[in-house]
């Protein structure tokens, strides 16, 4: 073709996610923080590579398991509240977090929560 490309273009398919808790307390010292992910008709959360989800491009996931094509992944919580209050700087607020992943055929995934921090009491 005349016209190539700059880069490759790739599709990014939109993941729903939702994260638990929804008020991350800063000062806390719970072990996991928990999210669901799920995906639009026609893929599987079971086709996901969990090795290199991410939130933010920065916390890997540790660990997961999957029901009715809802996968559920749990971050190490001291590291997400560090990456919360040392690299967003948010001790108070709201903020949102993307997670990133990949299936084994390639396909890119991507979805977004909110969730409120609180810096209170342990």
């Amino acid at each position: 073709d005349r016209y190539p490309l700059a880069e490759p273009w790739t599709l990014t398919t939109e993941a729903t996610v939702d994260f638990y808790p929804d008020t991350l307390n800063l000062r806390s010292k719970g072990k996991w923080i928990i999210a669901h992910i799920e995906l639009p008709e026609g893929y599987n959360v079971g086709n996901i590579d969990v090795s290199i989800i991410l939130i933010n491009g920065s916390v890997p996931a540790e660990g997961s398991s999957a029901k009715e094509n809802v996968l559920m992944v749990k971050f190490d919580r001291q590291a997400v509240n560090g990456y919360i209050r040392d690299v967003l700087g948010v001790t108070n607020g709201e903020v949102t977090l993307t997670i990133t992943g990949k299936l084994t055929d390639g396909t890119l995934f991507e979805g977004k929560d909110t969730v409120k921090v609180i810096f209170g009491s342990k």
